[in-house]
């Protein structure tokens, strides 16, 4: 064992037939310029940071089992192996660089098995047919989370795994290859797992970002792509899956601008294409028969494939094949434009029920867009005057899915405008006229947007403590919808598909409650029930030639709040008001089937159904000056479903 200044501490036991396991440290500012070579079993070799180990070849061998390298400096050889490995069970952590140059070199080169070496680091090879990690051994796990980057006019690998079964390689950094015939990952061998969080990107002539060679029938080897995997150069494929049995999944991006994204060899092999993925280059699969696609829920695509499989496996998407070109597209975007609609209903109505609830107390009240049963925030006086109203209300609501891609998430904004009068015995009439525009976002980037246009009549009528408020509404959409879809021909890979339609429907709502004062308090239970009926034209999309009937669909709302309110903090009429509310509603909404058609296909796509309960807390401030009435309002609230949902509002009356 040869070391220049290194500062050596023994550890273990010293007896007859035991080695004496040794630590060696190259500290930070020395510099050994001689191999540095472990030779027991359990020996460490730790390069601290601003420690040097540089050689012409051979900077550090790994003789005996169990051994560990710490590599926080640089390793480095000028025309050679920087880091050899050859016995069992060692462990490689580099924080530092391990470079090596010269023809034929290695930055790692591993023939021991259960070999473990995390790269958090820079391994760099400069020279023709370099490799930045070389393994012939298996159980063999490589960890990157740094660079690895090997550059050559010819033959420059990032990560090589020869006649190696049980491969485990994950690579969360880059991996970066350079030259004619260069791969990113090669390993040949079978029970590989194969994981890519980062990216890997390999340019040049004949390059290959991922290949996986196996001769047994069934190699059970794993690619699983999360992130970006790009190979560019006449002929460069990204991923190249050479051995039977192998699967292959992807949520990432694969890119092969002059050959195949991915190109699937053997018998018996899948190709997954997971929601939020984008390939761009060929798909090819050598043996179609014994081939299976499968794409994953959300997954809107337009595919070229060469050798289309005969299993294609689909998750409750629709589906159509003409002239090798495969179309995939997400049913539930049609509905996109009845979810804004029912959300600006509800809003709107909400906004009007609330001021009807502020005019029969005499003061202002409440929107709610995310709830149907809005009271107002401040007590009832003792005579209502009779006079007229101008009022408007501004709103904003949000709801995102948990966790999931096949609900929708959606924003709206919008106000409402009204004029009523209010009569001695303290009931009232009025109409109002409102607007929302909306979007309903899919989480892989198809969204619709809707505008709507809604107007109507309002009354409100009391006996006692006890009041009814009933809405009635008329109202108009208009959509468009836009689908992002994987074209794999199409340059970045994204096309978008477009569609327009429009939309009717019609809205009543009935609340009934009682206000009980207690105090300085103010305790209101209600009751609402809302009806909406929906029709929504057919239309076309431009790309993805889906063509879809029209379609009718039936809401009803029940929706029950229990609002605690105070007096106003401020003298006689004028002054600060506050509430807080506590709510439970159930929709439930059936959608007719709609009939489509998908390039020579049809299909009949399930309506618009589900049922759901929703709770919620609000809090509402109020603000009463002469003639003018404000108020602010926020809402948050949380679905069966796992939706959450968080509105707010601003309105201004003015009594005359």
């Amino acid at each position: 064992m040869a070391v220049l200044p290194t500062a050596i501490v023994a550890v273990g036991s010293i007896g007859a037939s035991s080695a004496l396991a040794v630590d060696i440290v190259i500290e930070d500012g020395q510099i050994a310029g001689i191999t540095q070579t472990l030779e027991s079993v359990g020996d460490t070799l730790t390069v601290e940071a601003g420690g040097t180990v540089s050689t012409v070849d051979g900077a550090v061998v790994m003789d005996a089992d169990s051994q560990v390298l710490n590599n926080g400096g640089l390793i480095e050889a000028a025309d050679g192996d920087a880091v050899t490995i050859n016995g069992d069970g060692s462990t490689v952590n580099n924080d530092g660089t391990i470079q090596t140059y010269g023809y034929a070199a290695y930055g790692l080169y591993s023939t021991g098995t259960f070999t473990t070496i995390a790269n958090e680091g820079d391994i760099f090879t400069f020279g023709e047919c370099g490799y930045g990690v070389y393994t012939t051994a298996g159980d063999f796990v490589f960890i990157n989370n740094g660079t690895v980057a090997t550059f050559a006019d010819e033959n420059s690998y990032g990560v090589y795994a020869e006649d190696a079964d049980d491969v485990v390689i994950t690579n969360n950094g880059l991996i970066e290859t350079r030259g004619t015939d260069a791969y990113g990952i090669y390993v040949y061998g079978s029970h590989a797992v194969i994981t890519n969080n980062g990216i890997l990107r390999t340019s040049g002539e004949d390059g290959i970002g991922v290949y996986v060679y196996d001769d047994t029938e069934d190699s059970r080897t794993m690619l699983l792509n999360y992130g970006r995997i790009e190979a560019t150069g006449e002929g460069a494929q990204a991923v190249y899956a050479n051995a039977a049995g192998m699967a292959v999944a992807s949520s990432g991006t694969v890119i092969s601008k002059d050959a195949e994204a991915f190109y699937m060899g053997k018998a018996d092999q899948m190709l997954m294409l997971v929601a939020g993925s984008v390939t761009e280059g060929g798909i090819y699969f050598a043996e179609p028969d014994t081939a299976t696609l499968y794409v994953d829920y959300g997954f809107d695509a337009r595919l070229t494939i060469d050798g289309m499989p005969t299993t294609i496996i689909t998750d409750r998407q629709i589906l159509a094949e003409n002239n090798g070109v495969l179309t995939v597209l997400t049913p539930g975007l049609v509905h996109g434009g009845n979810t804004v609609a029912i959300e600006a209903n509800s809003a709107v109505s909400g906004a009007v029920r609330g001021h009807m609830s502020g005019r029969r107390l005499g003061a202002a009240g409440d929107m709610v867009p995310l709830g149907y049963a809005a009271t107002p925030a401040v007590v009832r006086t003792a005579e209502a005057d009779e006079g007229y109203t101008a009022w408007a209300r501004g709103f904003g609501a949000a709801s995102s899915p948990r966790g999931s891609s096949e609900g929708f998430s959606t924003s709206l904004g919008g106000g409402v405008f009204g004029f009523d009068k209010r009569y001695a015995d303290g009931s009232l009439v009025g109409a109002f006229l409102g607007f929302g525009d909306g979007v309903a976002r899919l989480a892989m980037g198809s969204r619709v947007d809707t505008t709507t246009i809604m107007g109507g009549a309002y009354g409100s009528f009391a006996h006692g403590s006890t009041f009814v408020d009933v809405t009635a509404g008329l109202g108009a959409t208009t959509s468009n919808s836009s689908r992002r879809m994987n074209d794999n021909m199409a340059e970045g890979g994204i096309v978008t598909a477009y569609g327009e339609y429009n939309g009717i429907f019609v809205s009543p709502s009935i609340t009934v409650g009682m206000d009980h004062e207690l105090g300085n308090l103010r305790l209101t239970p209600s009751m609402t029930l809302l009806y909406a009926a929906i029709h929504q034209d057919g239309y076309s999309e431009t790309l993805s030639e889906l063509s879809v009937g029209s379609q009718f669909t039936h809401v009803f709302s029940v929706n029950g709040e229990l609002e605690l309110g105070t007096l106003r903090f401020g003298a006689g009429e004028e002054g600060w008001s506050a509430s807080g509310k506590l709510g439970a509603e159930g929709t439930f909404i059936d959608g007719r089937k709609v009939d489509a058609s998908l390039i020579n296909t049809s299909y009949e796509i399930a309506g618009m159904s589900a049922s759901e309960a929703r709770g919620y807390v609000g809090v509402d401030v109020g603000f009463t000056k002469g003639n003018y009435d404000f108020s602010l309002v926020g809402k948050a609230g949380y679905s069966s479903e796992g939706v959450a949902s968080a509105s707010v509002q601003g309105g201004l009356s003015y009594k005359f």
